[in-house]
């Protein structure tokens, strides 16, 4: 099924899929939640969406959502939007100490959904290669990169030099897959036997109510984690999980005291009106998650 609808003023016809397995496995599933929106809101535009259902598979536990837009509708969303939603963050990347210890003695590493470059800045001193990974190149991104820049969707075999890398990195890339099965498999041709893939994402898991959760609500994310699933993952691509841990966003680990109350302020009075915070701020106050939430995973896993 598809559906045809116009992204408000804008005029953009987005079409979605209905989704009726697990993208990762094929299984079975049940339905967990329902979200409420009657629009998405991504860089500026508004756009509307059909009825989506939040399923979660039995046999795999990946969550997922009963509609995902088509590949030409997203790649045409964020060709036109990217730029206004990820911008270039301030101070080093919130993941560098974690990620260093993996890449003594220079080692290769390509980021996944690199955007701006801030990883690939953090690693730039400590690296052999450095290449990135993205749907649509950034100016900011290609300054840093000494080897070579991969423009690919996930699902597609994507045109590259062939020569494997010691550390593949994916921060917030797992929930935007709309083909889990085929995503991941891409991607692991990129790392060595004996690389490294660092993952961080969304952890259903962890949230109680699904249908208000902000990452649920975004219209760039299709799919969602648990730890469960990553082992599932682990397990049928010959992995080692390393570790499986559970942390806050990387965008709100380094949050100054200043920010992180400016939030707290803005989610309160987005709860009495926030429509009207929306209109004012071109931010709704809903897809804002408070500055102390754990909810991402943040996992290590080694090809065999």
């Amino acid at each position: 099924m598809k559906v045809r609808l116009f992204a408000g003023s804008d005029v953009r016809r987005i079409e979605y899929d209905a989704v009726d397995q697990c993208p990762l496995c094929g299984g079975p599933y049940e339905e967990r939640a329902r979200l409420s929106r009657t629009a998405y809101r991504f860089g500026g535009l508004e756009i509307p969406l059909p009825s989506v259902a939040l399923r979660a598979c039995r046999n795999c536990d990946l969550l997922f959502k009963s509609a995902m837009p088509t590949q030409a509708s997203l790649s045409e969303i964020l060709s036109v939007a990217a730029e206004n939603e990820w911008r270039p963050k301030r101070g080093p990347h919130p993941s560098i100490p974690q990620i260093l210890p993996y890449l003594t003695g220079n080692r290769d590493v390509l980021d996944v959904g690199a955007s701006n470059g801030d990883l690939l800045r953090g690693v730039a001193g400590h690296a052999g290669r450095i290449s990135a990974l993205d749907a649509v190149a950034y100016p900011s991104c290609r300054s840093i990169v000494n080897a070579e820049y991969i423009i690919s969707t996930f699902e597609e075999a994507a045109t590259w030099s062939n020569e494997p890398y010691d550390l593949v990195t994916a921060f917030d890339v797992f929930e935007h897959f709309l083909d889990a099965r085929r995503a991941t498999t891409n991607l692991l041709r990129f790392l060595r036997p004996g690389g490294h893939l660092i993952i961080e994402t969304g952890d259903w898991r962890s949230v109680e109510r699904l249908e208000d959760w902000y990452y649920c609500n975004l219209f760039e994310h299709q799919i969602f984690w648990s730890a469960r699933s990553l082992e599932y993952l682990a397990h049928t691509h010959r992995l080692e999980l390393v570790t499986c841990e559970l942390v806050n966003h990387k965008g709100r680990r380094n949050m100054s005291r200043f920010k992180r109350t400016a939030v707290q302020v803005f989610r309160g009075v987005g709860r009495f009106n926030g429509p009207l915070c929306a209109r004012v701020t071109g931010i709704d106050p809903r897809l804002v998650a408070p500055p102390t939430l754990r909810d991402h995973l943040f996992a290590v896993l080694r090809r065999k």
